[in-house]
């Protein structure tokens, strides 16, 4: 399986932050032997709101992945789920 290498955190969109949404976004990403997503599908929640989970699959995007291994210890497709919090800050 590929482990995350690098992240870039997502982009809370701002209608959702005005109206004070706070969602666990689930994406089911598959990661290539470059490291790199390849495809993203999300995994509805209770409370799914598609602007965060646009914002979360545009940031899962960037991300770099150490690839997974196979058999003959060459870098090979893989699937991994992802995990994104959106979560208001309060100060």
């Amino acid at each position: 399986m590929a482990s995350i290498a690098h992240t870039v955190a997502p982009v809370y969109p701002r209608d959702a932050r005005r109206h004070g949404v706070e969602v666990l976004v689930i994406l089911d990403v598959e990661v290539g032997p470059d490291g790199k997503p390849t495809d993203i599908f999300t995994q509805p929640g209770r409370h799914f709101d598609s602007s965060l989970a646009q914002a979360a699959i545009v940031a899962v995007r960037q991300w770099r992945f150490t690839p997974a291994i196979d058999m003959d210890h060459k870098p090979t497709d893989s699937w991994v789920r992802i995990p994104v919090s959106f979560t208001l800050q309060l100060h």
